[in-house]
């Protein structure tokens, strides 16, 4: 399923995941790090004097205000499909403010991935386990009036792949009533690929985004959102795994029950190559919402997109969400044990075209400086999802359930032509 947004991971770097043989792993080199220490140490000492300096003008003034308490939150999601994927995601984030404008926050997220997915055992590989971590820090100052800005850094660690980022936004109203407000958002990053099976391979992707967010809140019980993004990938986006069957071949499961028989038994294959994609991918992506209250307790939230990149990917999407707030007794409501409820249920509906160099089969001649590629998600695709969720909030504890289900088609994809997935999170934390 495309991302719902280019650039809506804060500074990550992201990539797909690809299959790869399941084989000894080295240690990673000390080198590798040396990159990611030094952003993470220039942050830090940043962080550190902007901490004492604010800390002592905080002590300076007795009359200051009591700065907010420290926040912080927990979250878990595990996704499971019909491919025989799982990935479990933990997730925790803290918060501590430095005086009373400025806040620092940082977020630590793990990627446990087991997958013995087609890609991976189509090409007689074992089922694969890794995981990725990924930490971040990013600090906000509020000017006041609704006026914030952000900057933010990260640093993402997997068996083969190393990724530091930078990000920076600003957000403010746009008149005194406060019902035009503006968000702006700049994202750059750079990756390193790598391969477990030769420690000598080395490629890197650059990546930039800028986006922009513009409200119009039209009425007391509406608002009207457009959201613009656009964003640059340079450099390596193959897989160092995955090759290509050439040939108009027949594909169908190997025999379960012979031990020499491998999970795919293919056919009229005349050869193979490595997958090869362009260096260069421009994408863009325009968002339209809109949110409009029914009743007094609901509100219907619209949303229409449109995707292209310079692949030859053209993608659109429509997302419907209800929300409800639960009615709370009043005597709840006076004992504080629950100050809200708020319930959600929505659907979402995706298409895809392919990309301009994916084929079903590459029949013929293919020479060295042509575009092939296997990965289902650059073919034609159509998901379909539906989620609940829910928000609970305990005084000063807020607690967040979500289900949701995914259909994936892939029509071009001969060894997986679809596939279901289902998503759960649920986290608490505090609030300010």
């Amino acid at each position: 399923m495309a991302p719902r947004a280019l650039g809506g991971h804060g500074a990550r770097v992201a990539r797909p995941r690809h299959p790869r043989p399941r084989r000894p792993r080295a240690l990673v080199e000390w080198a590798a790090w040396s990159p990611c220490l030094r952003l993470v140490g220039l942050a830090l000492l940043a962080l550190a004097g902007l901490t004492s300096g604010r800390l002592a003008g905080v002590h300076a003034q007795a009359s200051a205000p009591t700065p907010p308490p420290v926040t912080g939150s927990a979250r878990v999601e595990v996704y499971q499909d019909t491919d025989a994927t799982t990935v479990v995601r933990p997730r925790a984030t803290v918060e501590v403010p430095l005086g009373a404008r400025d806040r620092l926050r940082t977020t630590y997220t793990a990627d446990v991935v087991s997958s013995a997915s087609v890609d991976v055992v189509s090409r007689a590989s074992e089922a694969i386990r890794e995981t990725r971590h990924e930490g971040v820090l990013n600090l906000t100052h509020d000017h006041g009036g609704e006026v914030r800005t952000e900057v933010g850094v990260s640093v993402g660690v997997e068996p083969d792949y190393l990724s530091q980022g930078l990000r920076a936004s600003h957000e403010r109203p746009l008149d005194a009533r406060r019902q035009h407000h503006l968000g702006l958002a700049l994202t750059a990053g750079l990756g390193r690929v790598g391969s477990v099976l030769d420690p000598d391979f080395r490629r890197h992707l650059g990546t930039y985004a800028l986006s922009g967010t513009f409200t119009r809140v039209t009425s007391a019980r509406s608002l009207v959102r457009l959201a613009l993004e656009a964003s640059g990938h340079h450099g390596f986006q193959s897989s160092a795994y995955r090759t290509v069957r050439l040939g108009d071949y027949q594909a169908s499961r190997g025999d379960p029950d012979d031990p020499e028989s491998t999970a795919w038994v293919f056919v009229g294959v005349t050869g193979t190559v490595r997958e090869r994609h362009p260096s260069h991918r421009l994408r863009g992506r325009l968002v339209g919402t809109y949110l409009q209250a029914l009743g007094r307790r609901g509100a219907l939230s619209t949303q229409l997109g449109g995707y292209a990149d310079s692949f030859g990917v053209r993608a659109g999407d429509l997302a419907l969400e209800a929300r409800v707030a639960a009615p709370v007794s009043a005597m709840r409501r006076e004992a504080r044990a629950v100050t809200r409820a708020l319930l959600r249920a929505g659907a979402r509906g995706y298409v895809q075209s392919r990309a301009s160099f994916y084929r079903a089969r590459y029949v013929g001649a293919v020479a060295a400086s042509d575009f092939v590629s296997d990965d289902k998600e650059l073919g034609r695709m159509r998901t379909a999802s539906a989620h609940v969720a829910s928000t609970l909030t305990l005084g000063p504890v807020r607690l967040d359930a979500r289900v949701e289900v995914v259909h994936s088609v892939y029509p071009m994809f001969t060894l997986l032509p679809e596939k279901t997935a289902v998503v759960a999170s649920l986290s608490i934390g505090t609030l300010r």
